[in-house]
């Protein structure tokens, strides 16, 4: 990341003897005349929201009614990680075309423990041979889309525009989430007999949608806008999942793995975003420096496990329902016109 923020100064300091801008100009680089180009990166500071993903249960002994109440529930439930977003676009007259790549992952952590002599399990289990000391989990999302966009701007009144857009988007969002445990009952010290349960999702797609915008110029360089726009995505998803677990009496280890399902469906998403920038010049060049928010939701997109599929007692692994998720934080924004 520091790389690629050096590199762009760089090129900002190269570059910047080729031509010269007014003041106005450069206060206003999108809408100046004499740039034709422009070039952006982003450094994202996202979240991912996604339902809870169940991974471990404490039970007490005692019992109500014969079913043992449940204690504390443990669960991934999103983190904070970065990422990047690289644009380039052409400006022609009010009309500006840009091609842009995003790239984000995510990596989650949880763990649990016994407390005192309290019956834990954990998730994907088969019958009683969930029963565990601990456990741990890990879960890692991966978010890319490669996005080509279309704007049109309205000049509506003195120090504030809008501008209309569509946009084309290709997208590919990659889940895995590993859950492991250490059983109960003494076992040899071999890690292969931990119960674990794993499940991989993915989804490759794409669609159109359409936006709007809005643009305030407040005083000197600065300017407050936002936009939101509408998708309509297509694609295939699919699931795998596998769990495995020891049991002592008699010691078996049982597996289950369910065959891979894919899904062909179509669904609707989301996309907000509200920054605050500063355009100003650097050796007669147009330089914008941006911090905003930006969240990108998507319903029915990415099917997994979290709590409400978890059944205790079941011979195999459940259904999968869990199907939103949303990628959103603040970002950093830098822009060069040319």
């Amino acid at each position: 990341m520091k790389r690629l923020f050096g590199n762009l100064t760089l090129l900002i300091l190269l570059i910047g003897g080729r031509a010269h801008l007014t003041a106005a100009e450069c206060y206003d680089p999108y809408n100046s005349k004499g740039c034709a180009y422009y070039a952006e990166i982003e450094a994202l500071y996202w979240k991912t929201y996604h339902c809870p993903i169940f991974i471990a249960e404490r039970f007490d002994d005692a019992l109500a009614n014969g079913i043992a109440l449940p204690h504390d529930q443990f669960y991934l439930d999103g983190a904070y990680n970065g990422g990047t977003r690289i644009r380039l676009g052409t400006r022609s007259c009010a009309c500006f075309f840009d091609l842009s790549y995003l790239y984000f992952r995510s990596d989650e952590h949880e763990s649990a423990s016994r407390d005192g002599f309290n019956t834990m399990v954990m998730a994907g289990n088969v019958g009683d041979s969930d029963r565990v000391l601990s456990a741990k989990s890990t879960g890692k999302f991966r978010y890319q889309n490669l996005d080509g966009r279309l704007s049109y701007d309205l000049d509506l009144v003195r120090c504030l525009d809008a501008f209309l857009y569509s946009n084309a988007r290709l997208m590919r969002i990659d889940f895995q989430n590993n859950t492991t445990g250490v059983p109960v009952n003494p076992l040899p010290a071999d890690p292969s007999l931990e119960n674990f349960f794993k499940q991989e999702s993915e989804f490759k797609g794409g669609g159109v949608g359409f936006g709007v915008g809005t643009r305030a110029h407040l005083c000197g360089g600065l300017s407050l806008h936002g936009s939101g726009g509408v998708m309509a995505i297509y694609g295939a998803s699919k699931l795998k999942n596998f769990t495995s677990r020891t049991i002592s009496n008699p010691l078996v280890r049982i597996n289950v793995l369910k065959t891979p399902q894919i899904q062909h469906h179509l669904f609707p998403g989301l996309e907000l975003r509200a920054g605050l920038d500063y355009g100003f010049c650097i050796c007669g060049r147009p330089v914008e420096l941006e911090v905003g928010y930006e969240l990108d939701y998507y319903a029915k997109v990415l099917r997994y496990a979290s709590e409400t599929e978890i059944e205790f007692g079941r011979a195999e692994i459940p259904h999968f329902t869990c199907q939103n998720i949303g990628f959103g934080g603040p970002y950093f924004r830098l822009a060069l016109s040319f």
